[in-house]
């Protein structure tokens, strides 16, 4: 197909705010076209990771990201808003804000099912986008970055959509599925309402909406209100009933899944049966009902072995298990992990704080007698929640899991679930849990 750039935005002065995967992969498309570009971002720009032969005009960074903005379109990373005060009169002066994400909604013209949530989301978009084929790839947050997937041979795409590109996109999905509603990004978002509002807005604007109701937050704002599908593993179709209008109810009771009541699936023949994953069995089977092969669902769930980062065992030696869940952001994310493993646990917690609760991990960790080690910017404010109960600091992540292996003993679990973004020392979860590995690994 025709380069998306230059169809909507050739001749113009392209800005870009923020170097992330998917501005990346849209300076990529601009290789050699010799369009004029200007990088911007609050963090020093690594020129080593750019592509060859771009037009680039300027480099703004660091204090300087947002001054002078003079160009006809700021195409920004998803994580950056677009209040500052620069941003506005850059706007009122007619420049064009957009994303990758919006991009791609202006061209698409395939249908897409959109997965959006707390939790579960990227495990949730892996296991539908594999049950519908592999002409409904992965996209967005997880996988191809939007716009370079509309060159892929695909009849719809599968989109992990954050809060932050919802904040901005208004996208109309074939069917919309929202895993699950807690507090997290609050540092960006400001309220819990505001975040809940935007995930809530990307599901209830598709053709067909299914939702998660073991999600407090979730129950409760669609109680009484018409939905396409219902999953639960805490209520039964007769009790989700008295709540929901639905076509479709996803439940489990006696160790199978259930479609309307029937069984579909026995859960012992999963090879992951972690309640956090049978959650997003539920979801990602409502979310591709009727559009895919039913032997294909059930051989997806039967033969799942997990992502990266999420409650990953890579490693054993000397009777300690290691184990990485790099991805837990979020206090309420760990609480998940927590509950899916036995006790016995040393557990490494820090990063940056999204300006989120600690109170119930911390009752949780001391309820059980498991060992926190704390790290990083957030150990403060963490250490804090656990009061008088015994914990451990460590000023930096290497620090902190040089001294869980100290620690451990053999019987024990080394788990790393930070409950807090990774921004502080590291710039995505997964670089946080491939150091983690790569020492555990050294020294075992």
């Amino acid at each position: 197909m025709k380069n998306p750039f230059l169809e909507l935005y050739g001749g113009r002065t392209l800005g870009f705010f923020g170097i992330g995967k998917s501005n990346l992969a849209l300076l990529s498309m601009l290789s050699g076209t010799g369009v004029p570009i200007i990088l911007r971002s609050d963090k020093k720009i690594r020129r080593e990771i750019l592509p060859r032969d771009l037009n680039i005009c300027g480099f703004f960074e660091e204090d300087l990201a947002a001054q002078n903005i003079h160009e006809d379109v700021l195409i920004f990373s998803p994580s950056v808003r677009r209040d500052r005060p620069e941003f506005l009169s850059a706007e009122a002066k007619g420049c064009r804000f957009t994303s990758d994400f919006e991009i791609f909604l202006e061209f698409n013209k395939k249908p897409i099912f959109l997965v959006t949530g707390s939790d579960g989301k990227s495990t949730t978009t892996t296991l539908a986008a594999a049950m519908l084929g592999a002409d409904f790839p992965a996209i967005g947050n997880i996988g191809t970055p939007a716009v370079a997937a509309l060159s892929m041979d695909a009849r719809g795409y599968v989109i992990e959509a954050s809060s932050f590109m919802l904040e901005y996109a208004k996208p109309v999905a074939r069917r919309g599925v929202l895993t699950s509603l807690s507090e997290n990004h609050l540092d960006w978002h400001g309220s819990f309402s505001e975040y809940a509002s935007v995930k809530i807005r990307g599901v209830t604007d598709a053709e067909e909406t299914v939702i998660s109701a073991d999600s407090p937050a979730i129950f409760y704002a669609f109680s009484g209100k018409k939905v396409f599908a219902v999953c639960s593993q805490n209520f039964s179709e007769d009790e989700l009933k008295k709540s929901f209008r639905a076509e479709l109810y996803y439940s489990t009771s006696g160790g199978y899944i259930l479609r309307n009541g029937e069984p579909i699936f026995d859960l012992a023949e999963a090879y992951r049966k972690e309640d956090f994953n049978i959650k997003n069995y539920l979801n990602a089977l409502a979310l591709t009902d009727g559009f895919a092969d039913e032997e294909r669902r059930i051989d997806v769930i039967r033969n799942f072995r997990g992502l990266p980062h999420r409650c990953e065992i890579f490693a054993e030696a000397c009777g300690v298990k290691f184990i990485n869940s790099s991805i837990d952001t979020s206090p309420e994310r760990t609480i998940s992990t927590l509950k899916s493993l036995p006790h016995g646990l040393i557990i490494l917690l820090g990063g940056r704080d999204k300006n989120l609760d600690f109170t119930s991990l911390a009752a949780l960790i001391s309820e059980c007698g498991d060992v926190p080690i704390i790290y990083g910017e957030a150990r403060e404010k963490i250490s804090r929640a656990f009061g008088a109960y015994q914990y451990f600091g460590a000023e930096n992540f290497r620090q902190a899991v040089e001294l869980a292996i100290k620690k451990a003993k053999t019987g024990d679990t080394v788990l790393l679930s930070p409950a807090a973004s990774s921004y502080d020392e590291f710039s995505s979860f997964e670089e946080r849990g491939n150091l983690f590995k790569s020492l555990i690994i050294e020294r075992i």
